[in-house]
């Protein structure tokens, strides 16, 4: 699992995108046509005043979606709550690198003013259970964190 985060103008808008693989000798592949995989994707600021909102394409290159879709035999669905904004995102089936990508944006609103928050840290980690095979696979959490350039 692999998370990348980047934040930067004066909009708040932080921009985030994940990918899962399977690492080989000759390096990173796509996963098996029979695989089952659910990838969840969570997006928080390091202060808990901030209220996330955020606009993803599950895989990436898709449309981007607010509260979810199905491309492809991906299903994606974004879930709110005052802190956070997580992503569960369902995968039939296997395929290329670019299947198992998935990128968005997302605003950092300060609660009591209204305006985006651009002294907040943005934090996004991941993680996927992916089976396939008859091998059942679950990642440790991958993180990325940064601040506003």
């Amino acid at each position: 699992m692999h998370v990348t985060a980047d934040c930067a103008g004066p909009e708040g808008r932080c921009f985030f995108k994940t990918q899962a693989n399977l690492l080989t000798p000759g390096g990173p592949i796509g996963l098996p046509q029979d695989t089952w995989a659910r990838q969840t994707i969570t997006l928080r600021s390091t202060n808990r005043s901030v209220w996330q909102e955020a606009w993803f394409s599950a895989p990436a290159g898709m449309p981007r979606e607010l509260k979810g879709a199905n491309h492809d035999n991906v299903l994606s669905k974004g879930y709110q709550s005052l802190s956070d904004y997580q992503l569960s995102i369902t995968y039939f089936g296997g395929g290329p690198l670019q299947r198992f990508a998935t990128d968005g944006d997302s605003v950092q609103t300060d609660w009591v003013s209204g305006r985006p928050n651009l002294d907040a840290g943005f934090i996004v980690c991941s993680n996927i259970q992916a089976v396939f095979g008859g091998v059942n696979v679950t990642t440790p959490s991958a993180c990325a964190q940064t601040t506003f350039n």
